[in-house]
């Protein structure tokens, strides 16, 4: 049974394990690349494939304009748990996740959840507004 809060330092743990595993697929998938030089499409396209990688189906499209980045998942890998009486927990641990794994590559981010598949939706949506 998961907890009815996480607190302060559940949710720092989860955000920093998300910052951590960005870091770790980047050094071992993209050794040769300096984050801070790739334009915002590079860094989505390595956040596309790092998703894919986690079996998340996602799905990004990016406003440059705006520098905003609109990302849903189709499969959530906590799905069963999610869908449990516990399931505030579950999607909080997977948006600090997210979020983390954003800062990786942007600097700054702002997180907005959308739609949440708990809900009847078909995906967990997500926008972030940039700080490029």
């Amino acid at each position: 049974m998961i907890p009815q809060g996480l607190g302060e330092a559940g949710k720092q743990a989860l955000y920093e394990t998300g910052k951590k595993f960005g870091s770790h697929f980047l050094n071992s998938k993209y050794r040769n690349v300096t984050v801070h030089q790739q334009t915002s499409e590079q860094k989505i396209n390595i956040l596309r494939e790092t998703s894919v990688t986690l079996g998340l189906e996602p799905e990004f499209t990016y406003d440059e304009t705006a520098q905003v980045i609109s990302f849903k998942i189709f499969n959530c890998p906590f799905k069963e748990l999610a869908f449990s009486e516990q399931n505030d927990n579950i999607c909080e641990m997977h948006r600090f996740f997210i979020r983390g794994m954003f800062e990786q590559l942007f600097p700054s981010v702002t997180l907005e959840e959308e739609a949440n598949m708990v809900d009847g939706c078909e995906a967990c949506m997500y926008k972030t507004k940039l700080s490029v």
